[in-house]
This record gives C-alpha cells, structure tokens and sequence, in this order.
C-alpha cells in the first residue's frame, strides 16, 4: 500500500490587545483579520462535541456564526475564558450568531452544537 504523503495542519493564533505583555520576545505571530469557517456536528437533542474554533494571545473580540445544514432548528454555545485579567471560563448558549470578547489570556474558544428534534451538521465562521 502507498504512503500518503502528511498534509500540513495550520493553527492560526489570534493576537488581542496587551498580548506583548503575555508572550516573552522572540514569538513570531501575526494578527489575522480574516473570516474563517468550520465544521461541526448538532447530535439530536443532546449537545455535540466541542470543536475548537479559535487560539488567542490576550483580549480579542470574536463574532461567531452557526447554520444548520438540515432542516431543524440548532441551538449552540461557546467555551470561552472572559472577565478581568485572565478570567473565568464559561459557557454562554446563542442561536445564529454571537459575539464574545475573551480575557486578557492565552486560550482556545470552542463551540458545540444541539439539532432540536434531529441532528445536522453545521457549517460555521469566526471573525476575526
């Protein structure tokens, strides 16, 4: 059987305000501005897994969109860490669309999603 050959995976970081006072010198990252999509899976009537959307250096504000692709209605959250220096994590529950703005931290912000009564799968962006 024939290798396939390893495909590169790219794991943007988000650079927030004050994030040069959480990463030492030398940290080569960009700030990215651009829309980005993702897929995720609603199971029917239960919360589906987690899917990481995001990875940020310091305060970042993050609009977040979610469509079904099946006809049902979808409901989704998202995991974040928010509040005053580094923060608390929590879970804010939106349908369609949300905008978040993380603490001041180092971190992955992650969505799931719930297909009342059937399951779907979702297509879904964030910006930046």
């Amino acid at each position: 059987m024939k290798k396939q050959p390893k495909r590169k995976s790219q794991n943007n970081v988000i650079l927030g305000e004050d994030y040069e006072s959480i990463i030492a010198q030398g940290l080569r990252a960009t700030k990215i501005r651009a829309k980005r999509s993702f897929s995720a899976y609603a199971a029917p009537s239960i919360w589906g897994p987690w899917v990481t959307v995001a990875s940020h250096i310091g305060s970042v504000t993050f609009t977040i969109e979610t469509t079904p692709l099946g006809d049902t209605l979808l409901m989704s959250r998202v995991r974040y860490w928010k509040g005053a220096g580094g923060g608390s994590q929590v879970t804010e529950e939106f349908r369609d669309s949300t905008t978040i703005t993380t603490s001041n931290s180092v971190a992955n912000v992650e969505v799931s999603c719930k297909g009342v009564p059937t399951g779907s799968a979702v297509d879904g962006s964030v910006e930046p």
